[in-house]
Protein backbone atom coordinates (compact mmCIF):
# COMPACT_ATOMS: atom_id res chain seq x y z
CA UNK A 1 0.00 0.00 0.00
CA UNK A 2 1.98 3.13 -1.08
CA UNK A 3 1.72 6.12 1.43
CA UNK A 4 2.18 9.83 0.09
CA UNK A 5 3.80 10.64 3.68
CA UNK A 6 6.91 9.11 4.19
CA UNK A 7 6.63 8.78 8.25
CA UNK A 8 3.95 7.27 7.80
CA UNK A 9 5.12 4.49 5.07
CA UNK A 10 7.87 3.90 7.36
CA UNK A 11 5.70 3.09 10.40
CA UNK A 12 3.59 0.75 8.45
CA UNK A 13 6.55 -0.85 7.04
CA UNK A 14 8.10 -1.23 10.98
CA UNK A 15 4.73 -2.72 12.06
CA UNK A 16 4.45 -5.33 9.44
CA UNK A 17 8.12 -6.33 9.82
CA UNK A 18 7.52 -6.36 13.18
CA UNK A 19 4.39 -8.54 13.21
CA UNK A 20 5.98 -10.61 10.35
CA UNK A 21 8.67 -11.42 12.88
CA UNK A 22 6.63 -12.34 16.02
CA UNK A 23 4.60 -14.79 13.08
CA UNK A 24 7.75 -16.95 12.46
CA UNK A 25 8.87 -16.85 16.26
CA UNK A 26 5.26 -18.92 17.19
CA UNK A 27 5.74 -20.93 13.92
CA UNK A 28 8.90 -21.75 15.01
CA UNK A 29 7.60 -23.26 18.15
CA UNK A 30 8.66 -27.06 18.99
CA UNK A 31 5.76 -28.54 20.29
CA UNK A 32 2.04 -27.53 21.13
CA UNK A 33 1.35 -28.12 24.86
CA UNK A 34 -2.35 -30.50 24.60
CA UNK A 35 -3.12 -29.73 28.24
CA UNK A 36 -6.55 -30.78 29.38
CA UNK A 37 -9.61 -28.10 29.20
CA UNK A 38 -10.05 -27.96 33.24
CA UNK A 39 -6.15 -27.68 33.69
CA UNK A 40 -5.30 -24.33 35.85
CA UNK A 41 -1.88 -23.45 37.11
CA UNK A 42 -2.17 -22.36 40.64
CA UNK A 43 0.89 -22.49 41.88
CA UNK A 44 4.67 -21.50 40.82
CA UNK A 45 5.88 -24.92 41.30
CA UNK A 46 2.87 -25.62 38.58
CA UNK A 47 4.52 -23.58 35.89
CA UNK A 48 8.18 -24.87 36.36
CA UNK A 49 6.87 -28.07 35.79
CA UNK A 50 5.68 -27.17 31.89
CA UNK A 51 8.79 -25.04 31.82
CA UNK A 52 11.35 -27.81 32.64
CA UNK A 53 9.34 -30.14 29.52
CA UNK A 54 9.51 -27.42 27.60
CA UNK A 55 13.23 -26.79 27.88
CA UNK A 56 13.86 -29.98 27.32
CA UNK A 57 12.28 -29.98 23.73
CA UNK A 58 14.19 -26.85 22.83
CA UNK A 59 17.08 -28.56 23.66
CA UNK A 60 17.16 -31.28 21.73
CA UNK A 61 15.46 -29.78 18.47
CA UNK A 62 17.85 -30.54 15.78
CA UNK A 63 16.03 -27.99 13.44
CA UNK A 64 16.54 -24.89 15.68
CA UNK A 65 19.16 -22.77 14.64
CA UNK A 66 22.05 -21.79 17.44
CA UNK A 67 20.54 -18.33 17.89
CA UNK A 68 16.83 -19.71 17.44
CA UNK A 69 17.76 -22.10 20.44
CA UNK A 70 19.70 -19.28 22.36
CA UNK A 71 16.82 -16.70 22.28
CA UNK A 72 13.76 -19.86 23.13
CA UNK A 73 16.52 -21.02 26.21
CA UNK A 74 16.78 -17.63 27.59
CA UNK A 75 13.35 -17.08 27.55
CA UNK A 76 12.03 -20.27 28.90
CA UNK A 77 14.95 -19.30 32.05
CA UNK A 78 13.86 -16.03 32.29
CA UNK A 79 10.06 -17.14 32.93
CA UNK A 80 11.24 -19.87 35.14
CA UNK A 81 13.11 -17.47 37.20
CA UNK A 82 10.33 -15.27 37.57
CA UNK A 83 7.95 -18.36 38.56
CA UNK A 84 10.70 -19.48 41.35
CA UNK A 85 10.61 -15.96 42.41
CA UNK A 86 7.04 -15.72 43.00
CA UNK A 87 7.26 -18.87 44.71
CA UNK A 88 9.59 -17.74 46.74
CA UNK A 89 7.37 -14.45 47.83
CA UNK A 90 4.32 -16.58 48.13
CA UNK A 91 6.63 -18.70 51.08
CA UNK A 92 7.42 -15.60 52.80
CA UNK A 93 4.04 -14.30 53.07
CA UNK A 94 2.44 -17.12 54.05
CA UNK A 95 5.24 -17.56 56.60
CA UNK A 96 4.68 -13.24 58.23
CA UNK A 97 1.13 -14.48 57.78
CA UNK A 98 1.30 -17.04 60.37
CA UNK A 99 3.38 -15.35 62.64
CA UNK A 100 1.21 -12.13 62.23
CA UNK A 101 -1.92 -14.41 63.01
CA UNK A 102 -1.32 -14.90 66.66
CA UNK A 103 -0.11 -11.11 67.44
CA UNK A 104 -3.76 -10.58 65.64
CA UNK A 105 -5.87 -12.41 68.09
CA UNK A 106 -4.09 -11.59 71.62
Amino acid sequence: MPYKDEDTRRAYDQDRKRIGRSRDSLTLSPTLLDLPSDFRLTQARDILGILAEQLEIVRNDDDLKSTERARTIASVCSVALKAIEAGDIAKRIEEIERTLKPRKSA
